[in-house]
This record gives structure tokens, sequence and C-alpha cells, in this order.
């Protein structure tokens, strides 16, 4: 199911939607919602916790993804996952600097 997306995305979030969609050219790539996540070193050692909703791009086969909507980004049809568009309707995708482990790292985040 193709549709016109139900949420605005910013110039800078759509350039780096589009560079993730060619990350992986030989799999499809799928917009989902993290709520939060935790980062550990080689070792297992826990590094930092980022507490904020962001949203990424994950790589499977299409057949992943065969029945999650479509919206139009990037000029190509993106499989987004059923909780991120809800989490992104009738908001906008856009950049969010955090220090979260590099100064000034961004993230996509619905503002």
């Amino acid at each position: 199911m193709r549709t016109s997306a139900p949420f605005e995305v910013t110039p800078e979030a759509l350039e780096v939607v589009a560079s993730l969609l060619r990350q992986h050219p030989e799999m499809q790539a799928g917009l989902i919602v993290i709520p939060s996540f935790e980062v550990f070193d080689e070792q297992g050692t826990f590094e930092a916790c980022f507490e904020s909703e962001s949203f990424w791009m994950a790589h499977d086969s299409p057949d992943y993804f065969s029945q999650w909507p479509r919206v139009e980004l990037s000029g190509q049809s993106v499989p987004v996952a059923p909780d991120a568009l809800e989490r992104l309707r009738g908001k906008t995708l856009t950049l969010e600097a955090h220090d979260f482990m590099f100064e000034g790292q961004k993230f996509l985040v619905a503002a």
C-alpha cells in the first residue's frame, strides 16, 4: 500500500534519508522507530544510553517489509513500520543534534 507521507520532512532530514537509502543497494530499506538504545564497547562494557526516540533505517529482504505501508521519500517508495508511521503522523521528521557519544551527533526525530 503506497501513500503520500502523512508527515513532513525537512530538507536536511531528507538528505540523510536519501543517503541511508543508498547504503545497502542490494537490500530493501525501511524506516523504523527506536524508543531508546544503549551502546556497549567491543568487550560488552556499557558506554552510554540514549533515552530519546529516534528514527532509523533498517535493511533486510523485501519480504520482511512486504506488509508495511509505504510512503514516498527521496523519490522512492519506502516501507515504514506501522508504529513509526503513527509516531510521525502530523509531525515533521527532522534532524536534532545530541551530544550522546560524539559532540553534535545528529539523529532523525519527530518534531
